[in-house]
């Protein structure tokens, strides 16, 4: 299990130098020494209970919009402690972005428009050109 760990986490911090040196996602009209990369996750269900697959599906969309495309890992479940100290563990899925602008507060709006969280978990990379 922890080999399966290790391999898991050594691709997440691999990916993004592989996106960045393939360009994935990248828009031609702009500036070719600026690559940001986006980590965020969503939630497969939303607080009432009920699913996200049409919110996911839209997400999606938008993102082949803004950022040219996406890569998406279905099955990234996560935790953290509620306000009584115990472990909530939630499905969802994890997206990795890459693109040629700074798409962090975008996607922040999006995932609190769309899928009601309060504080969307969004990391940003400057890439190196």
């Amino acid at each position: 299990m922890m080999y399966k760990f290790r391999v898991t986490a050594f691709c997440f911090l691999l990916f993004p130098v592989f996106l960045m040196m393939m360009g994935c996602g990248s828009d031609s009209n702009a500036e070719p020494d600026k690559i940001y990369i986006h980590f965020f996750v969503a939630p497969k269900l939303l607080p009432d209970g009920t699913s996200t697959e049409e919110q996911i599906q839209a997400l999606r969309l938008w993102l082949a919009q803004e950022a040219g495309g996406y890569t998406e890992f279905s099955e990234a479940p996560g935790g953290w402690l509620d306000g009584k100290k115990n472990l909530q563990i939630e499905e969802q899925s994890a997206f990795l972005v890459s693109a040629s602008v700074n798409l962090k507060e975008p996607i922040q709006q999006y995932m609190i428009q769309n899928f009601g969280q309060s504080q969307p978990y969004v990391i940003l990379w400057n890439a190196l050109p």
